[in-house]
This record gives structure tokens, C-alpha cells and sequence, in this order.
């Protein structure tokens, strides 16, 4: 057999053992190393299985992963995530639909924060839900609001997405960061766009909050102090990365530290919740490593084969619009993303469609936003939308009726797609600035 052949029975091999329900990381590190042996003979296979997994692991680039993931479950411990939806609530509340456009802005928010999709659904489930229910909004609303959202966490930066993608493409993290932000903002302000369309076309969606019922000015503004240090922080690691004051993997410790010190300074911090935030670091980072090991081998298993640099050069000087292969590789990501998470998409596709995106000349930066972005709509799209069906678990609620709910939202992130392609300084502008 030629490696060729063999790459791509290492392929067919991996989606085997996935379709087995082997964890994703296991089955790239298995199918890998079985490929690596068959090409390169045992012993080497073995050289490589150890060098690549201590390689990579050890890599100083890494470390900014574990500090953002700190940041992020520091602040799930706290109250952040009501405290932003009740600002939000007195500022927006008091517009038709006004609670679902504060559960959008504050679920992108709370997950840009984290870093994850899974924590906006979490809190806001708790938090905005019974809300929006009390005061008379429709389930596909509120429910179609949160899960549209959820998903903004790794979009809108510090994104553990883009810090995955960077680390296997060599793409400067700090620069995909920022240029998450314009695409994060349009998104936020298309769905607030079908928020407004739904509510004028059937008023009962939302009922509107009489006058004598809304917050005072001072009653705003006083808000304002319970959301402003995670703000600041939130402000100051983009700025500090966008200005070149720090490195990406700096600007991890730095938010792991300063929401340290706000959970502390605000009195949201105990012993028993540090404990419980570094617990969930510790499993959240065992699973990632596990995965990146995997990718690693799985990697280094395709590129002795041959196989990327191949589909580069076919792909390359097929006679079809680049525009037609990108849609090609859209499509793709929206049918994985109703089955897979982000980390375990990443590590699956990155690696093989890396070249192919060279060989057509693609920005990689650019190119990385749209993945990040179509795997967001992946996510909640039928007919197994992975968020719906989380939120679905959450909040007892039928996923048919969530499914409904999140439709309209889910074409408002085609329109994100469309003007992303057709503009695609919309997610280049800023990191060309830096």
C-alpha cells in the first residue's frame, strides 16, 4: 500500500471508532499511531507517538488555553451572569421584546467571558428564562434567544475556539481575537434585528412593560456598577492585545488574575467555589489536552501520507471558483456541527482543510472566523442542533419548540455568513491594523 492509502485508511479508520463512541482525542491518538506504524514501521512509531505528544504539550504557545480557562470558570462561580442580565433587564426591559434583546446581549457577553457556549445556556436558563416567562414571553422567544446566543461565547473574544485553531495553524491567536469582535457585533445586532422583526409581526411574542413599571435613569445607572470591573477587564485584555502591551498567552494570566481579584474584591469568591474553578479547569484542560495529543499524532499520521499537501494541489487547480470549495466546506461544518462540539470539529477538520485553504489563497484569519462562525450555526441547527439539545436537557423544555424558536436567528447567522464572504474586511479590518 502506498501512504497515500494508507492516510486514508487512517481517516476512514478514525470515524470507525468515532462512530463507536470513542472519546475524539483516543481515537485520532489511536488511529494515528496505527497509521504512523504502518508507514513508518513500529519503532519509530512509538519515537513519534512520545515525541509529538511531550513536543506539543510542552509548548510555552499552550499555556494560554489553561489561563482563559481559568478566567472563564472563576467567573462561572460568581454571580457575573445575573448581575449582567438584571443591567441589561433595567436598560432594554423596557422596549417590546426588550428582555430577549438583554438575554442576547448578556448570554454573548457571559460566554465571551467564559469562553464557552455551555455557560450562557447554563445561567441564563436560571436567570432570564423564568424572567421572560413571569411577564408573559412566548418559549420560542426566550428559549430561541438563549439558544441562539449561547453560541456567541466562542465567537465573541477570548474564544477558546480561535485559541485552538491558532495553535494548530500557527496563526497569531492575539490577531484572531480581535477579529472575532466585528463579527461578534454584527451577529449580535442581526439577532437583535429578528428580535424586533418577530415582536412587530406578532405582538403576543412579547408583551411591552407599561411606563409607571420601568426603572428610573439612577436606577440604570446604578446597575451599571455591578457589570463595570468584568467590563474593564473584558476591555482591557482585547486592548492590552490590539495595543501589543501584551502577548495573547499574557493576557490569559492577566484575566485569570484580575477576575481573581474582582470575584475577591466583590466578596463572589470563597475557598469552596476556587476549589471548584480550579476542578473544572483541571477536567476541561485533561479534555483538551487529550484531544490536542490526539490531533498531534493524527496530524503528524496525514502528513506523512501526504495526503494534505495532495488535496492541496487538487484542490488547487480544480477548475471551480474558490467561492464554490468554501461553500463546499460551509456546508460541511453546519451538518458536524449538529453532531459535534467545537474542540472535537477544530481538531477533526483543522489539519486537513489547513492546506487546502492555503492552496487557495484564503486569509487564514479570515478563514478561521468563518469556520468559527458556521460552527456556531451548526450548533443549533436541526435536527440535532447540540445547544438545543442541551438547553432542551436544561430547562425540561421540547426541542421541537426550541427548534422552532431558534430558526429565525439561525437565518440571520446565514446573512453573518453571506456578508462575511462577500466583505471579507469585516473580519480582516482590525487585526490588519494591529
Amino acid at each position: 500500500m502506498t501512504n497515500m492509502t494508507i492516510g486514508i485508511i487512517a481517516i476512514i479508520f478514525l470515524f470507525v471508532l468515532l462512530a463507536c463512541k470513542m472519546w475524539v482525542g483516543m481515537a485520532m491518538t489511536l488511529s494515528g499511531f496505527v497509521g504512523l506504524a504502518l508507514m513508518l514501521g513500529l519503532d519509530r512509531a512509538w519515537t513519534s507517538l512520545f515525541s509529538q505528544s511531550f513536543n506539543n504539550m510542552a509548548s510555552y504557545s499552550l499555556s494560554v488555553m489553561p489561563m482563559f480557562v481559568l478566567m472563564g470558570c472563576i467567573i462561572a462561580e460568581t454571580d457575573i451572569g445575573g448581575n449582567l442580565f438584571r443591567c441589561m433587564h433595567k436598560w432594554l426591559g423596557g422596549l417590546r421584546g426588550g428582555l430577549a434583546y438583554s438575554t442576547v446581549l448578556s448570554t454573548g457577553l457571559l460566554g465571551a467571558i467564559t469562553g464557552s457556549q455551555l455557560t450562557g445556556a447554563i445561567v441564563m436558563s436560571k436567570v432570564a428564562l423564568p424572567e421572560m416567562e413571569k411577564v408573559g414571553y412566548k418559549e420560542t422567544l426566550s428559549c430561541g434567544a438563549i439558544a441562539a446566543a449561547s453560541p456567541l461565547g466562542i465567537l465573541i473574544p477570548p474564544s477558546t475556539a480561535f485559541i485552538l485553531y491558532g495553535l494548530l495553524t500557527e496563526v497569531s491567536i492575539g490577531k484572531l481575537f480581535v477579529a472575532g469582535l466585528l463579527p461578534g457585533l454584527l451577529t449580535i445586532i442581526c439577532f437583535f434585528a429578528v428580535i424586533y422583526i418577530l415582536c412587530r409581526r406578532d405582538k403576543t411574542l412579547a408583551p411591552v412593560v407599561p411606563k409607571s413599571e420601568r426603572p428610573p435613569l439612577n436606577d440604570k445607572v446604578r446597575s451599571l456598577k455591578d457589570i463595570l470591573p468584568i467590563l474593564i477587564l473584558f476591555l482591557l485584555v482585547i486592548a492590552g492585545i490590539y495595543a501589543g502591551w501584551f502577548t495573547s498567552t499574557e493576557a490569559g494570566a492577566v484575566g485569570a488574575f484580575g477576575a481573581l481579584i474582582i470575584s475577591l474584591v466583590t466578596r463572589q469568591m470563597n475557598k469552596v467555589r476556587f476549589v471548584n474553578s480550579l476542578k473544572e479547569t483541571t477536567k476541561i484542560m485533561g479534555m483538551i489536552m487529550t484531544q490536542m495529543m490526539g490531533t498531534y499524532i493524527f496530524a503528524a499520521c496525514i502528513t506523512v501520507s501526504g495526503l494534505p499537501a495532495k488535496l492541496g494541489q487538487v484542490v488547487g487547480t480544480l477548475d471551480v471558483p474558490p467561492a464554490l470549495v468554501m461553500i463546499a466546506i460551509i456546508i460541511m461544518y453546519l451538518i458536524l456541527g449538529c453532531f459535534l462540539p467545537e474542540f472535537a470539529m477544530i481538531t477533526l477538520t483543522v489539519p486537513i482543510l489547513y492546506p487546502v485553504a492555503k492552496a487557495l489563497g484564503f486569509d487564514l484569519i479570515w478563514f478561521g472566523v468563518v469556520i468559527v462562525i458556521v460552527m456556531c450555526t451548526g450548533m443549533m441547527t436541526p435536527p440535532v442542533g447540540t445547544i438545543v439539545y442541551t438547553l432542551g436537557g436544561i430547562t425540561k423544555r421540547s426541542v421541537g419548540m426550541i427548534f422552532k424558536g431558534v430558526l429565525p436567528f439561525v437565518a440571520a447567522e446565514v446573512v453573518v455568513i453571506a456578508l462575511i464572504l462577500i466583505f471579507p474586511d469585516i473580519a480582516t479590518v482590525l487585526p490588519n491594523l494591529m
